[in-house]
Order: C-alpha cells, then sequence, then structure tokens
C-alpha cells in the first residue's frame, strides 16, 4: 500500500506540476503563433488563385496579388 504523501512532497509535486502546465501553455502558444515558413506553402490550384478557396491564408506571393486584385475588383472569379 502507497505512504500518504507529508505536506512538502505534495507542495513539490504541485509546483512541478504547475510548471510543467505553464510550460506546456506556453510552447503551444508560441508554436500556435509563429509565421508560416513560404518554402512550406503548396499551391493546389497551380498559381490560379482567383476562385481558390485558400487565397485567402495564402502566403505565396501570387496569393497576395490575388487579394490586391480582389481589393481593386480586377479579379474575374
Amino acid at each position: 500500500m502507497e505512504q500518504p504523501q507529508n505536506r512538502r512532497e505534495f507542495l513539490r509535486s504541485c509546483l512541478r506540476n504547475g510548471f510543467l502546465a505553464t510550460l506546456t501553455l506556453v510552447s503551444g502558444a508560441l508554436l500556435a503563433h509563429r509565421k508560416p515558413d513560404r518554402s512550406s506553402q503548396v499551391c493546389w490550384n497551380q498559381g490560379i488563385c482567383c476562385g481558390c478557396g485558400a487565397v485567402r491564408d495564402c502566403i505565396l506571393p501570387q496569393a497576395q496579388s490575388a487579394r490586391a486584385a480582389q481589393q481593386q475588383n480586377t479579379c474575374k472569379g
């Protein structure tokens, strides 16, 4: 049978688990807010951005041009 923890061990384990939880949350936040790399972006529509569903989140130069054209209403699609 397991021995009950004393107060010092309990506080130590609470601090350790709190630190690990904080470290996990900070790491997750940093990974979630990192900027995507252009080399990892893949164009699935062969560079035809007008009408593409991913153009809003795409970071490729063609998509940036298409978004500018859509703002000026010159993009047909």
